[in-house]
């Protein structure tokens, strides 16, 4: 799989920015005539503010995701997203010359159009939207190292469906905001 991705971060106002991006992918099975073109686009938007000792950040997305396997059909979504993400610091694991941060995040998506997972090798589960939840940390005005990756913040995350039933867990490395 090989693709390209273009985003651009504008600054709005000193509280509030938007980030459009487009990304395109194409991939194929060496040695078969199987491909597929994967597509997204989306407009994230930010707005920050403090209150007490929390640096606040309420986000909100909406796209359209694709996928088209070998011309056969395509297979595309729209979203939309509101949700919400704080950084509190925190004493341990900090020092004079760094602060350590806790983030945490909510998160809804609502999927605009029909979207199926295959939930077993012989079934499919229409998913209509799920709430995530996540923590992670990481340090103030400082970017984490970790051999050779680098990343804002390290964390999991976790997708819940409406009905309350675990759909997903993920690892968090930056903001919702960022793509």
């Amino acid at each position: 799989m090989v693709g390209l991705r273009a985003d651009l971060d504008v600054p709005l106002t000193t509280r509030f920015s938007v980030r459009p991006s487009v990304q395109l992918s194409y991939g194929t099975v060496i040695g078969e005539g199987d491909h597929a073109w994967t597509y997204r686009t989306d407009v994230r938007g930010r707005y920050t503010f403090q209150s007490a000792s929390f640096d606040w950040a309420l986000i909100g997305a909406a796209g359209l995701v694709g996928y088209d396997a070998s011309g056969v059909r395509d297979d595309s979504f729209t979203y939309a997203a509101l949700g919400a993400e704080f950084a509190h610091p925190v004493q341990w694991f900090s020092s004079r010359d760094s602060q350590t941060l806790v983030y945490w995040h909510l998160l809804y998506t609502d999927f605009l159009s029909r979207v199926e997972l295959q939930a077993r090798f012989d079934q499919q589960e229409e998913i209509t939207n799920y709430w995530q939840a996540g923590i992670a940390f990481g340090k103030k005005d400082e970017v984490m190292k970790y051999w050779f990756l680098r990343f804002d913040r390290l964390g999991l995350a976790y997708d819940i469906s409406p009905s309350g039933e675990l759909r997903g867990i993920k690892f968090v490395f930056r903001s919702l905001y960022d793509p």
